[in-house]
């Protein structure tokens, strides 16, 4: 009971924050609700790439289609953005008391990097608890044979590939290796293992054909993934495959390892063991950025998803060494001290971050009502995203920077539209994309604080530029937002005798 009013407040949290913020809609808002327009049937088109039907898609569909995708997409993005504190409620819980583990969830869900997922986009959330569970049933089966658990792991590792290609990778990379070091362990404490009572290696083996089960079934997703191969004409940019990124990732490494070391010192438990290893590699992987988006994703999300692996250590750790250091009254002043503050800074980093995630304003939902069902180019891929999600319509975009193979053909006929090429002809390449209109929000891509240097391809005056397009009506003007219609009469007179 406790644990369920814990996670209404946390979604009460969320819900108040997002629709007290009039642009909480971040840079997944398009992708998500074109998974909705596709798999209900209200198009036959992918704007980018093909997903499955719950990446998010169906799930999402309730809350989009009612009520509506402005407010709807709020509610679920608070629903899903709390998923992730059960099971870690659930592995903390094996190794500390109820009061502990509710406690340690309490700062789960005050957690600054699933509140940043939650500002950007909710639904690998989903994927991390499924994750999660996969944990908590490999130590549940561990220690005495459970159907339950045994359905849970099945089931997460078969939802998985439905849901989230990204935690796909993590949980490739992770549960091997969790599972590996649970095995050696268990294999070192028990070379006569007991058939009949207590922990037993027998029960790690049933767990593979468990597994089996479940992969075999998630695998069944993978016609969706064949367009999201690293690599791919669609995700991959001009760059290095793997390089060294710092920043906060760097700090969270510095905190794994000695985290990590002393559980592997002072505890006998395999399961924390084992959990530590996964911190360890889920750090190591944060490191490393890519320029292909396939390989980032996964290397970029196992910053967000070390919580998973960081609670239930941090809990054994807290309750075993500083704890009982602490007098009642102190623990009781650090711990709502320290819920105070989390609570403010959540509503902090989802204000910050919502500002520069937000790809669609109520200027941009006002411009959009005025294009009907023509299809509306913008200068941002993830606006375009966001049009042909709430439009239903076609939206190719330009880059910040030199686009994949599959774009660089669009991406050249709409600079020549929007006048920054010259010795092209721009009608001709409006009417080869089949678009009416340009969206523009002048945001992109200089945003968030952050100068980029411009728009690839662009001149340096490049909305000067497109102003002074003859070809261009502009048609909406509000904030940094601007629409632009392609010209009919122009077309005319430049296509008569």
């Amino acid at each position: 009971m406790r644990l369920a009013l814990m996670l209404l407040g946390s979604f009460a949290l969320r819900l108040g924050i997002s629709l007290t913020y009039p642009h909480f809609w971040g840079v997944d808002f398009g992708a998500n609700g074109e998974t909705v327009n596709y798999w209900t049937g209200q198009v036959d088109f992918w704007n980018a790439f093909s997903k499955p039907p719950l990446a998010p898609g169906l799930l999402l569909a309730p809350f989009w289609l009612w009520p509506g995708p402005l407010v709807g997409y709020k509610i679920w993005a608070s629903l899903f953005a709390i998923l992730p504190i059960i099971p870690v409620y659930l592995l903390t819980r094996k190794l500390v008391s109820k009061n502990a583990a509710l406690t340690i969830c309490v700062f789960a869900s005050l957690d600054l990097m699933w509140a940043v997922m939650f500002a950007e986009g909710a639904h690998p959330m989903l994927a991390f608890a499924l994750l999660g569970m996969c944990y908590w049933a490999i130590l549940e089966i561990y220690e005495w044979w459970s159907w339950r658990a045994a359905l849970i792991l099945g089931g997460s590792l078969a939802l998985i590939p439905w849901t989230n290609q990204t935690t796909v990778a993590l949980a490739a990379i992770t549960l091997p290796a969790f599972y590996s070091t649970l095995w050696l362990l268990a294999w070192k404490q028990h070379q006569k293992p007991d058939y009949f009572y207590g922990p037993k290696l027998v029960n790690l083996l049933q767990i593979i054909p468990v597994a089996l089960i479940g992969i075999a079934i998630g695998a069944l997703a993978l016609p969706w993934y064949m367009q999201t191969l690293p690599g791919s004409d669609g995700l991959s940019y001009g760059g290095p495959i793997l390089y060294w990124g710092w920043g906060l990732n760097t700090l969270q490494l510095l905190v794994a390892i000695p985290v990590a070391v002393l559980i592997w010192r002072k505890s006998e438990v395999i399961g924390l063991k084992s959990l530590a290893v996964v911190l360890i590699i889920l750090a190591l992987m944060a490191q490393f950025l890519s320029y292909d988006e396939v390989i980032i994703n996964p290397l970029y999300r196992a910053r967000y998803f070390m919580g998973m692996a960081a609670y239930p250590l941090v809990a054994w750790i807290a309750w075993t060494y500083i704890k009982p250091r602490l007098s009642l009254k102190m623990a009781w002043v650090v711990g709502v001290g320290t819920a105070i503050y989390g609570i403010y800074a959540v509503m902090f980093i989802t204000y910050q971050t919502s500002s520069y995630a937000t790809m669609v304003t109520q200027d941009t939902y006002a411009a959009l009502h005025m294009t009907g069902n023509s299809n509306v180019a913008s200068n941002a891929f993830s606006l375009s995203l966001a049009v042909a999600a709430l439009n239903k319509v076609h939206s190719p975009s330009t880059f910040t920077a030199p686009p994949p193979p599959a774009y660089r053909e669009s991406d050249a006929e709409l600079r020549c539209v929007l006048n920054w090429i010259e010795e092209c002809d721009p009608v001709q390449s409006a009417q080869r994309l089949d678009i009416q209109y340009f969206l523009v929000d002048e945001r992109f891509p200089h945003y968030g604080g952050r100068v980029l240097e411009g728009s690839y391809g662009a001149p340096g005056n490049q909305w000067e530029a497109t102003s002074q397009a003859p070809w261009l009506d502009l048609v909406y003007s509000k904030g940094t937002t601007k629409l632009w219609m392609v010209n009919d009469h122009y077309a005319s007179q430049n296509n008569s005798p």
